[in-house]
């Protein structure tokens, strides 16, 4: 009986350990590769990580522009948009402006700018 419980208690200790081998991160980039990764700092603009294969002494870093999603071990999914073309962002803006510049006066000029928004699409506003 001793022997069939450390049989059972070695068993699921090298099954639990096979599963945090096997929990890993994943990287989807928008060239459609994958990187089974394991990441250490997710910063404002880039992600730093481990690739397992080369080593815990190497420390790669991925500008968040080039990720399409990142797949964590615990299965949480984290998608990156690309925001220049979410119209929603921008949608508070006006589509016409006229600007001054306020500093042009003090080296002997005056500067009017004219912009305009093309190939927005509009947002129904509700």
């Amino acid at each position: 009986m001793k022997t069939m419980k450390i049989f059972v208690f070695t068993f699921g200790l090298i099954l639990l350990s096979m599963g945090i081998v096997r929990s890993q991160d994943k990287i989807f980039r928008k060239n459609g590769d994958t990187l089974q990764v394991k990441i250490v700092e997710m910063g404002i603009g880039n992600i730093k990580y481990h690739q397992p294969e080369k080593g815990e002494d190497i420390l790669f870093t991925i500008d968040k522009d080039k990720v399409e999603k990142v797949v964590f071990a615990n299965g949480v999914t984290e998608r990156y948009m690309d925001n220049f073309r979410n119209p929603e962002l921008y949608a508070d803006q006006a589509q016409q402006a006229i600007k001054f510049n306020f500093l042009s006066p003090l080296f002997g000029f005056s500067q009017f700018t004219y912009e305009k928004i093309i190939n927005m699409p509009r947002i129904k506003r509700m």
